[in-house]
């Protein structure tokens, strides 16, 4: 094709580049999936030796952003399980520590998720409620007490 100039080929070109998106997606996906089936090892061996040497910044990276964001919802959780539940043994009483603070499901196959499930992810609307829900199938319970339950030394009382 014959064209006046080299503005009327520019023109064309965006025509035709405008008019055929789709098209071109699909074949570049097509040579970026033949390129990677005829260069495979070449890639893995590029990708490895770059991950070796760029290794503390990408951890950097994909880690902190995630811990500055999880040790938030973290202290949220804690907000609201204090809110909930008072954050104190029903049995002995005991509130020091957050951290001696355990969850005890009184029957076993009323568990939904675990509390820490709820703990690893971000608190949602949605998720609150489910935590709420999960927070009355079962006691509040400091650790010392939680382990005499398990090893049987200590029952439950049916008024807790």
């Amino acid at each position: 094709m014959a064209y006046r100039s080299k503005e009327d080929a520019q023109a064309y070109g965006k025509r035709w580049r405008a008019n055929n998106r789709a098209r071109l997606k699909i074949l570049k996906k097509e040579s970026d999936h033949r390129y990677w089936l005829t260069h495979q090892t070449e890639i893995h061996i590029y990708r490895r030796k770059y991950y070796a040497e760029h290794r503390k910044e990408i951890l950097v990276r994909s880690r902190g952003g995630y811990l500055k964001h999880h040790r938030r919802w973290l202290k949220e959780w804690d907000k609201i399980f204090i809110e909930h539940r008072a954050g104190e043994c029903s049995i002995c009483n005991y509130n020091k520590c957050l951290d001696a603070i355990d969850f005890h499901h009184t029957g076993e196959k009323e568990k939904a998720h675990l509390l820490s499930w709820f703990r690893s992810r971000k608190p949602t609307d949605t998720r609150i409620k489910e935590f709420e829900v999960e927070l009355m199938r079962g006691i509040i319970v400091c650790s010392n007490c939680h382990r005499e339950i398990h090893s049987q030394r200590r029952k439950l009382d049916e008024s807790i």
